[in-house]
């Protein structure tokens, strides 16, 4: 499938090994996705890399569950999304009560990968190549970058400090992403020399 951009999948920080999951099988059927893992860098600012991955996603990808619709950076992502017009697809990883769900996120069409993963993957890459056949998914033009809307600032900032010899993407990804859903708003990561080292 020829696609440009990409699809940025929002999730909670707890749902981090299913986003994995989905990310791997939607690459193999040939769809281009955004992770935060996959993009992560020493010395990166996390909500600039974010904003700037949804500023240039063809489209989103939300995965609910009862930890991302209580995440303030998920909702954040899925209307930053909405408001650019951006196609948005829901899949759904555990079961959510109704009551749960945002209001923005109810009337659109989910797909269920909680009883067949397989199939529910087969479904998504299925809704994106209708959707690119009815109107491409491509890139956002290139114009001024507005940070997505932020959930409300708790003035909190940290600096990460990690061993070169001792860095663990996942791990650090995870911690990032519960600072971020902490309400924690400047998350930076420095590559530190090995204090142990002589």
């Amino acid at each position: 499938m020829e696609q440009v951009g990409h699809v940025f999948i929002s999730h909670a920080a707890r749902d981090y090994p299913t986003a994995r999951r989905v990310r791997d099988a939607l690459n193999a059927a040939g769809v281009n996705t955004w992770l935060a893992d996959d993009n992560l860098q020493m010395g990166d600012q996390w909500a600039t890399e974010v904003t700037q991955a949804l500023h240039e996603a063809s489209g989103g990808l939300v995965l609910l569950s009862s930890a991302s619709v209580n995440s303030a950076w998920v909702t954040s992502e899925f209307r930053y999304l909405l408001t650019q017009n951006k196609p948005l697809f829901v899949a759904t990883i555990e079961p959510v009560s109704p009551d749960e769900i945002p209001s923005r996120l109810k009337h659109l069409q989910w797909i269920d990968l909680t009883h067949d993963f397989d199939a529910g993957i087969d479904q998504i890459v299925q809704v994106i190549e209708n959707r690119q056949q009815q109107s491409p998914l491509t890139a956002t033009p290139q114009q001024e970058i507005r940070g997505i809307p932020e959930p409300k600032s708790s003035g909190l900032k940290v600096k990460l400090r990690v061993p070169a010899d001792r860095f663990n993407a996942d791990e650090l990804v995870n911690l990032v992403e519960r600072l971020a859903d902490a309400g924690v708003d400047d998350i930076e990561i420095a590559e530190e020399a090995d204090r142990d080292a002589g």
